[in-house]
């Protein structure tokens, strides 16, 4: 989504593409962790038996010595993460409202 806000001029794009490596390498380095971890753990790791979604989804989670709805958890985990997605999404808009409006010569 940076590239459709922020590449108004040529000098923009070089370090866009940078930002876009950093995050492509970050998840190629997170996925190859997790697919180590995922082929290399133990025994004893793996749970005996597949639980369906539904019942993993109405089911509670042990959270510091109390229990959480998974619903509840997963409003924890999500939240932050759509809040800075909505947030970045937003001075993009700004931007690039206002620069149009100062190219355009309305603000000076």
């Amino acid at each position: 989504m940076a590239w459709v806000f922020f590449d108004r001029q040529s000098f923009v794009a070089l370090p866009l593409a940078f930002i876009t490596v950093l995050f492509l390498v970050a998840g190629l380095c997170f996925s190859g962790s997790f697919l180590v971890w995922y082929r290399h753990q133990p025994d004893y790791d793996k749970h005996p038996n597949e639980v369906p979604f539904r019942d993993w989804i109405t089911g509670k989670f042990a959270v510091w010595g109390s229990q959480q709805s998974s619903k509840q958890a997963a409003t924890e985990i999500l939240l932050p993460m759509a809040a800075a997605a909505f947030g970045i999404t937003a001075m993009g808009t700004i931007y690039a409202i206002l620069s149009s409006m100062i190219g355009s010569s309305i603000v000076s």
